[in-house]
């Protein structure tokens, strides 16, 4: 038994690390992570490995690049040193729309991904011993339009102990359009999976994913639940709402709508995630829903919260979130608040993308800076 099934199966207090999808804007979820780990840092008197720390630690897409790397025992500093110099590389080129053959494939090539995972992961399986805590990289199998939480615990643990860290990485990052399905053999008779990001499925924010398979029988863990039994920590990689009808969706560009779909899947998969942790949770910050919803500060599904519950993130926009027509402000974790007002509608456009690699070291700022209030 190796590090992460003793620490899996060890009775008592458990803590959940959950990382979004969103690409390069997972520079955001890096300022976050840098000041959690300046914190334990304080407390302990001395360095503190997140992968040491968390029990499970789960992402998908490129929180999945984040969440493996803290698993096998990387700094935050070693991460951001690796994943800063990878974005030039990935997103630094588009094919030529000329290039008909390739685009109709996907937008990027996927070779420097490749290279950038070889780089960070190695030859590292699900069974390799550097693996710290609990691992599970999600994503989705197209052939079969089903969720994959990949893990190194569960009943498909003989199967999945083979599998490489950076394929299964690289399975989760496909997001479509932007590079092409990766496949992987899933049995050892030689079946293949094809995969995609895992941010096409209902678990781009795999926080649920991961309660779910700490708690069901059939995952193997069975943790106990309550609000001092199990502690979980979520973060984002940055949300935006639209202030206006784009003008090019406005006049019915087919092609601009169908552009638009997955950020509008994504963030919509994402707050119902975000609903049913606050509905089940004590929350530590909690994020109001809606106007109707509230924050659901005092709903509980149950008669007791089955765990406590942290949500990070920041809006990427200006303005207060909701305000009310009595003036009550609902919502202020935005640029704004955090000090980053002087920024454009341009800016704010270009930090909101996903294959920015330029907008990185902003990112990765503001996400620091808000953590000094959401974590403290």
């Amino acid at each position: 038994m190796n590090t992460a099934q003793q620490k899996l199966s060890t009775i008592g207090s458990k803590r959940i690390l959950s990382l979004d999808g969103g690409g390069m804007r997972g520079a955001l979820t890096l300022g976050f992570l840098k000041r959690i780990e300046e914190n334990l840092a304080k407390e302990n008197g001395q360095a503190v490995l997140l992968g040491n720390y968390f029990d499970l630690i789960g992402g998908t897409s490129t929180g999945a690049i984040i969440a493996t790397a803290l698993a096998i025992g990387m700094t935050v500093d070693e991460i951001k040193m690796q994943y800063f110099a990878m974005g030039d590389k990935i997103f630094g080129e588009k094919f030529s729309i000329f290039e008909l053959r390739k685009r109709l494939k996907a937008t990027y090539d996927a070779t420097n991904l490749e290279s950038a995972l070889a780089k960070f992961f190695g030859d590292r399986t699900f069974s390799d011993d550097s693996i710290l805590c609990g691992l599970c990289v999600v994503a989705k199998r197209a052939d079969t339009n089903s969720t994959w939480p990949l893990m190194n615990f569960g009943k498909y643990y003989k199967y999945t102990k083979d599998y490489k860290l950076r394929d299964v990485v690289r399975a989760s990052a496909a997001a479509p359009s932007y590079f092409l399905p990766q496949q992987i053999q899933v049995t050892p008779q030689g079946q293949k999976g094809c995969f995609v990001d895992g941010g096409v499925s209902m678990s781009n924010n795999p926080t649920l994913e991961l309660f779910k398979m700490a708690t069901i029988d059939s995952f193997g863990l069975n943790w106990e639940t309550g609000a001092d039994k199990m502690h979980i920590t979520s973060i984002g990689t940055g949300s935006g709402v639209f202030k206006e009808m784009p003008q090019k969706i406005s006049k019915n560009n087919l092609l601009e709508w169908a552009k638009s779909l997955p950020d509008m899947f994504m963030q919509d998969a994402s707050w119902q995630v975000q609903t049913m942790m606050q509905w089940i949770a004590t929350c530590e910050n909690p994020w109001l829903i809606d106007r109707e919803i509230g924050n659901l500060k005092n709903s509980f599904l149950g008669k007791e919260p089955l765990c406590r519950y942290k949500r990070l993130n920041v809006m990427l926009e200006q303005e207060k979130w909701f305000t009310l027509s009595d003036g009550t402000i609902y919502e202020t974790r935005n640029l704004t608040h955090y000090g980053y007002s002087h920024l454009s509608e341009k800016e704010i456009g270009e930090l909101q993308e996903m294959d920015n690699a330029k907008s990185v070291e902003l990112l990765f700022e503001i996400g620091y800076k808000a953590a000094k209030e959401q974590v403290g």
